[in-house]
Parts: C-alpha cells; structure tokens; sequence
C-alpha cells in the first residue's frame, strides 16, 4: 500500500492512538451526541487511507460519488421557467419593439442569475459549515428559510413566509388551469377536482414508489420532449416571419415606455430561485456544476 505524503492523511495500517485525539461532545438534532475524531497533528477532522478492498467485488463499483448531472439540475430550471410567462411574453412585449424587450429580457436574465449566484453560494458556504461540524446528512436540503434564519435571523426567516405564499399561490394556479384543460379535453367527464386529486396523487406515489430518482428520470424526459416542441413551435413561427420586421413595431418606432408593463411578467417568467437549494443538494454543493446549471 502506498504511503500517503499528505500530513493530513494518515496510514491506517499503522495507524497509532498518539496521531488522533477527541473531539468536543456535539449535540444533534435528533438529541443524540456525535464526538467527532480529530488528526492529532493538524487539528481537524481524521482522514485515514486505506489498503484497496478486493473482496465482494468492491473494487469493481463504478460509483461516481452522485448520478445527478447538470441536465437533471437543468431540467429542473427549463421546467420551471417554460411555462405560462414564456408564452405569455410574444404577446405582451409586442408593442415594445424588438429592441426593447431583447434589452429587458437580457438585462433581467442577468440581474437574476447574479441573484442566483449569490443565493447558491450562501447556500453551499452553509452546507459546508454543516459538513465541517458533521451535523449533515447527505441529501440534506437547506431551504431558502434556513438561509435567511442564519443570515439575517428572525426576521429574515418570517419575511420568506411571502415567497412561500407566491409559490403556492402559483402552484394552485398551474394545477387548476391542468385540471380545466383535461376536463375540456374529456368534454365533461372528467371533473377539475378530479384530475387535480388524482395529478397529486399520482405525484406521491410517484416519490414513495420510485423514489427521488424516478421523477428526477421522468422530468428530465419531460423537459427533453417541452424543449424540442418549444424549438419546433419556434421554428414554424420564424418561417413564416419576416425578420427585418422585428426592429420596429407597428407604428414604425421602438417604444421603450411600453416595456414597463411587461416588467413583471419577464420577472415572472425568469425566476427559479426557490429551487437554488435544491439544486446545490443536488449536485452535492459542487459549485462549477451548480454554477454551470444556473446559467
């Protein structure tokens, strides 16, 4: 077996009681007490390395350390954002002019992944103060509640009461508009109480049956089929569109003061932000993947 070189590291093979030491007493909150194991010389937590185990086929795990990819956290933000804004935007920036809404839509984009940027960051900083005093569990989601209750206290933590009215307001708004347009579909047989009963029960046996990785399956193969029927719904839209006509409106000028009112809904559309936690539990707190994914 190799010797490592990193004082950090220790031989396990010949490992003594004089190179570790006890940590403080922790109390977890399960109640239990976690008494973490320490490298006597450097002071911090013990890392030990170990002969390679070549029984029961251990050396043959391809595991990777996680299956999440960037395209599953990706999906997640393509879901959440195409949706009833996107479609929403032809229509309402339309008597802006092409130029002012290519400008609010960009310079909106990018004001809203700064936010994005910052919120992964304090989210994966206390994800690792977490690991570092070893009271994390994998898979462990910081919610935006936790992140404002440990950045800015009490406070903070009772203003995001109003971002968790806006998403449920949203979710019950989606699910009754899926509900009334299957019950068009059925032509009456099937009532919009019935269709949403049933979507959210579909959707808990989805999680309790399969677990976190088969809806994170079946997102991403919904996402692939809403990308290419959105890029197809593009495609046939641009053929029979005379591009030189979006550089001026109907009038013949860009009317800058027509792009307030569609503010909003480009915000509207944009924002993904309270699934920033969940994408930094995802790619376990890897910030070029997060990072990456965000964009």
């Amino acid at each position: 077996m190799a010797t490592s070189t990193n004082p950090e590291i220790l031989n396990g093979h010949s490992l003594s009681a004089g190179q570790w030491s006890y940590g403080k007493t922790r109390v977890n909150k399960s109640g239990g007490k976690n008494v973490p194991l320490r490298n006597a010389a450097t002071k911090k937590t013990l890392y030990l390395s170990t002969p390679l185990m070549l029984t029961w086929g251990v050396n043959e795990n391809d595991y990777d350390g996680s299956s999440n990819t960037v395209f599953g956290a990706a999906a997640l933000i393509i879901g959440s954002t195409i949706g009833a804004g996107i479609l929403a935007l032809p229509d309402i920036t339309k008597t802006a002019g092409f130029v002012p809404s290519t400008c609010g839509l960009v310079g909106i984009w990018t004001f809203l992944v700064g936010q994005a940027f910052l919120l992964a960051e304090v989210n994966i900083r206390l994800m690792e103060q977490e690991s570092e005093s070893e009271e994390r569990k994998k898979n462990t989601i910081l919610t935006l509640r936790v992140m404002a209750e440990r950045t800015l206290g009490p406070a903070g933590k009772g203003v995001t009461w109003i971002y968790l009215g806006l998403s449920y307001c949203l979710l019950v708004a989606y699910l009754s508009k899926f509900s009334d347009i299957f019950g068009f579909l059925s032509d009456g047989a099937l009532s919009s109480s019935t269709v949403a009963t049933t979507c959210v029960l579909l959707t808990v046996a989805l999680f309790g049956i399969g677990g976190p990785s088969a809806p994170d399956k079946l997102n991403q193969g919904l996402t692939s089929a809403l990308m290419v029927l959105f890029l197809s719904m593009l495609g046939l839209g641009m053929s029979n569109t005379d591009l030189t006509g979006l550089l001026i409106n109907p009038v013949g000028i860009e009317n800058w003061q027509a792009l307030g009112p569609a503010i909003p809904i480009i915000f509207l559309s944009l924002v993904y932000h309270d699934l920033i936690p969940l994408i930094c539990s995802y790619l376990d707190g890897d910030r070029a993947r997060t990072r990456l994914a965000l964009v």
